[in-house]
């Protein structure tokens, strides 16, 4: 009798496991920034800044990463760019529509959608423009992350957010009196 055949492979070469390392932090920092928004809805607008800040630094990590073990992929870099998009443009979108945003109708839901096209169209830009894989996610975390700050700050400067006295933005910039 003839032995049936086992047409089952086990795929482990090193290029796979390498590449899962870097995809599983980028995960993570999509589940942060995805938490933010929990946060802000739950009106925790300290926590959803400091969930922004640390998908931020989860960013800068994965792709570094993946260099440096050499286990970048397309895959990574999609995930990656998705990442940024909902971690960088809709997260923040929402904190400052639940924050103060809502306040003002639908002027404010504007503002929001705005952002997020705009965020999304550097995003999609910048894939566009980026041929090298070694440098293709170079510095753009911070741009947006300065973005969304700089715009939290511009807001609080014209006392567009509700004074809260524990917020960290507001103790952050200091030119808000409450």
């Amino acid at each position: 009798m003839e032995q049936p055949k086992n047409n089952l492979k086990i795929i482990a070469d090193k290029k796979n496991a390498r590449v899962i390392l870097p995809n599983m932090l980028t995960l993570i920092g999509v589940c942060i920034g995805l938490s933010s928004i929990r946060f802000a809805l739950d009106g925790k607008f300290e926590f959803a800044i400091i969930a922004i800040i640390l998908a931020a630094l989860i960013d800068g990590l994965d792709g570094r990463i993946a260099r440096l073990i050499k286990g970048t992929s397309k895959v990574g870099k999609e995930l990656d760019s998705l990442t940024d998009m909902i971690s960088f443009g809709v997260a923040p979108a929402f904190i400052m529509y639940f924050w103060t945003l809502s306040s003002l109708g639908r002027f404010g839901w504007l503002l929001c959608l705005i952002y997020v096209i705009c965020v999304a169209l550097r995003l999609a830009r910048f894939n566009v423009n980026s041929n090298q894989d070694s440098s293709w996610k170079d510095n753009i975390a911070l741009a947006i992350l300065y973005c969304n700050f700089k715009s939290l700050y511009v807001s609080t400067s014209w006392k567009a957010f509700c004074c809260k006295k524990n917020s960290l933005i507001i103790r952050a910039t200091s030119k808000v009196s409450c």
